[in-house]
C-alpha cells in the first residue's frame, strides 16, 4: 500500500496507538460499517450532515492547507488491516449490534467509543468514553 505526505504522519499515530495496547496484552479490534436499521437511520442522517457541516466549515476556513481525503473509511480500514497487520471487523448489520455480540462472544474487557448505548448493553467490563 502507498501513501505518503501528512497521511504518513496519521499512519504513524495509528501504529503508536496500537502499539502501545499490544505492549500491555490488549488487542483492539476496530470494526467499520454503516449500516443502519430504519429506525435509527433519520438521527443517524442528521448527524452526518452535522459532521460534514462542521468538516466543511474547518476545510474551507483552512483551504491552503488541507484537502478531503476520498474514501477515508475504506482507506484507513486497509491500513489498519494490511499496514498495520491488526484485526478489523466490517459490520454488514448494526455496527453497535456486532460490537455488542463480539463484546459478550469474546469476554472483552472494554470497549472504547463515543457511543454510551454500550454502558447500557453490558457488552463489557468497561466502557472507556473518547
Amino acid at each position: 500500500m502507498l501513501y505518503g505526505g501528512e497521511f504518513s504522519n496519521v499512519v504513524e499515530i495509528l501504529k503508536e496507538f496500537y502499539e502501545k495496547f499490544n505492549k500491555i496484552g490488549v488487542k483492539v479490534v476496530t470494526f467499520f460499517g454503516n449500516s443502519k436499521s430504519k429506525g435509527r437511520r433519520s438521527q443517524w442522517i442528521e448527524r452526518r450532515y452535522s459532521d460534514i457541516t462542521k468538516v466543511n466549515g474547518f476545510m474551507r476556513d483552512n483551504e491552503p492547507l488541507t484537502k478531503m481525503p476520498s474514501d477515508l473509511e475504506d482507506t484507513m480500514a486497509a491500513v489498519i488491516q494490511f499496514v498495520l497487520k491488526e484485526p478489523i471487523v466490517h459490520s454488514l448489520t448494526e455496527n453497535d449490534n456486532e460490537i455488542v455480540a463480539y463484546a459478550r462472544k469474546h469476554k472483552s474487557f472494554g470497549i472504547l467509543s463515543q457511543d454510551t448505548d454500550y454502558v447500557i448493553a453490558h457488552a463489557a467490563k468497561y466502557y472507556l468514553p473518547i
